[in-house]
């Protein structure tokens, strides 16, 4: 039973690669530029730039050089300690997401193979069968999607706090915005209070210079010299 087992998860196959639901990598036969290659395929629960960022820095990050080829990051003559750690390995990696919906599921797969085994040019031999004969697959290329998923969630637990920091800042900032809001509004009321208080001086004493000139009218008018119109 167990041996029914492992061969029909070793064939289990879709599309050229195995369908898997944990982050362990499986053999799989993969499609790379018109050949096919023996390999390994992981799926991730993560979006692919976190996925495929976290591959790069477990190669190397900027400080390892790779090119782009039909999909797939191609690493050349590098020291993988994951994978070999005494000889350099061509390491050939392609990311994509699972599905349309499913943007936060990634699939990752990887060939790992003696230096220079693979050309960057098309295979254009028929079926691309040709392509495998005297390639030297890497056995334990599995191993660097294996280490992967420590890196992939300490990077998303980063980005999660670091989200929630920006948006922490943004929330601050749109308080800080309210209290100096706050802040102009009432030196605005204070300023109307001010001159409202002041208006109402000015019109007290303005009325007071009115009535004392209404006074000194009447007096005049009290006084009117006799025999005057």
């Amino acid at each position: 039973m167990k041996k029914l087992l492992l061969v029909l998860l070793t064939a289990f196959t879709l599309n050229g690669y195995a369908q898997i639901g944990s982050s362990v990598s499986q053999p799989a036969t993969i499609d790379f530029n018109g050949g096919k290659y023996q390999g390994f395929v992981t799926e991730y629960n993560a979006t692919e730039d976190v996925v495929a960022e976290s591959i790069s820095e477990l190669l190397g990050g900027k400080n390892v050089k790779s090119k782009n080829i039909n999909g797939f990051k191609v690493y050349r003559n590098i020291l993988v300690s994951s994978i070999d750690p005494t000889s350099t390995v061509d390491v050939f990696v392609k990311t994509e997401r699972k599905s349309r919906k499913e943007k936060d599921q990634t699939v990752a797969y990887v060939i790992a193979t003696k230096p220079n085994e693979i050309p960057d040019s098309k295979i254009k031999s028929s079926g691309g069968i040709a392509s495998a004969i005297g390639v030297t697959e890497v056995k334990p290329g599995g191993n660097l999607l294996n280490i992967l998923s420590p890196t992939i969630e300490l990077k998303k637990y980063n980005i999660n706090v670091n989200a929630k920091l920006e948006e922490i800042a943004k929330a601050e900032k749109k308080l800080k915005g309210l209290q100096d809001d706050q802040s102009s509004t009432e030196k605005k009321i204070s300023d109307l209070q001010q001159k409202l208080a002041d208006l109402k001086k000015e019109q007290e004493q303005k009325a007071a210079e009115i009535s004392t000139l209404r006074q000194e009218l009447d007096a005049m008018q009290n006084n009117k010299p006799s025999g005057l119109l």
